[in-house]
């Protein structure tokens, strides 16, 4: 598959999806992107898929590797561009 996005974050992005991918085939579907919020953590992608135990237990300490989350370095820019990354994914796959 070619890369949906291009942006800061589209690498990280990609890693997340590859995980979900595995985790649960039929996520993109699942996503309301219109309640879609990374800094809130029932309106994530892992939230909202209720897969944050999964990730816990699988994969500890990499959500911002995965694109789930910032890393702390990055805080302070927000995440109104990973949102919208991320936004641009799930429209660009499903």
């Amino acid at each position: 598959m070619t890369q949906p996005t291009t942006g800061k974050y589209a690498e990280r992005i990609a890693k997340g999806a590859e995980f979900l991918d595995a985790e649960r085939p039929d996520w993109r579907s699942s996503i309301d992107l219109d309640r879609l919020q990374l800094a809130h953590c029932e309106r994530c992608v892992l939230g909202q898929l209720k897969l944050w135990p999964v990730l816990d237990e699988k994969r500890p300490g990499e959500e911002a590797a995965l694109g789930f989350d910032l890393p702390a370095e990055e805080f302070g820019v927000g995440y109104s561009g990973l949102d919208v990354e991320w936004r641009q994914y799930i429209e660009a796959t499903r």
